[in-house]
C-alpha cells in the first residue's frame, strides 16, 4: 500500500538529519556501506528540490554517488540493486541536458523505519545504538554527534 504524495511528503519532511543517525541506517540496511548510502540518500533527499509526480527524487548520476560513497562502479551498482531488491529505494534513469542522471527516493517502508522502527526489518546482529555484552558500543559513543 503506497501513502498519497502528501502524506509521503510530510513523512519524508518529518526526518531531520539530527534525529537518524549512520548506525540506524546500517542497523536497517544490514551492512555498512548500504547503511552510507541510505544516510547520505535521506540527507540528500531533505534539501533536493526536484519533484517528479509528487515524490522528491535525489538527483546523481552514479560518478556522483561513487564520490559520495568513495567506492567503485561494481559497488555502487550492488549497493542500488540490494536497496532496490529490499524496496527501500524507488529508482528511475533521466536524461537531463544530454547526460544520464539516476534519480532515487526512498519508499515510504524505508522512511518508516528510520523514523519510527515501524515496518518490515532485516534480522540480524543487534545494532550499535542496543547495549553489547560489554555495554554500550564505542562506536555509538564516538558518532553520537553526527
Amino acid at each position: 500500500m503506497t501513502m498519497a504524495s502528501a502524506e509521503y511528503l510530510a513523512l519524508a519532511s518529518a526526518i531531520d538529519c539530527t534525529t537518524y543517525h549512520v548506525d540506524r541506517c546500517i542497523a536497517v540496511a544490514g551492512g555498512e556501506r548500504c547503511g552510507l548510502f541510505l544516510h547520505k540518500l535521506l540527507r540528500w533527499h531533505r534539501y533536493t528540490k526536484v519533484s517528479r509526480n509528487g515524490y522528491k527524487w535525489v538527483t546523481l548520476t552514479r560518478a556522483g554517488w561513487q564520490a559520495e560513497l568513495h567506492c567503485t562502479p561494481k559497488q555502487i551498482r550492488l549497493v542500488l540493486e540490494k536497496m532496490t531488491a529490499r524496496q527501500f529505494i524507488v529508482r528511475e534513469q533521466h536524461y537531463f541536458k544530454g547526460k544520464a542522471s539516476l534519480y532515487v527516493r526512498p519508499t515510504e517502508a524505508l522512511l518508516l523505519l528510520v523514523l519510527i522502527g515501524e515496518g518490515p526489518a532485516r534480522a540480524g546482529p543487534p545494532g550499535p545504538s542496543q547495549d553489547g555484552p560489554f555495554g554500550p558500543s564505542l562506536y555509538v559513543n564516538l558518532h553520537s554527534k553526527l
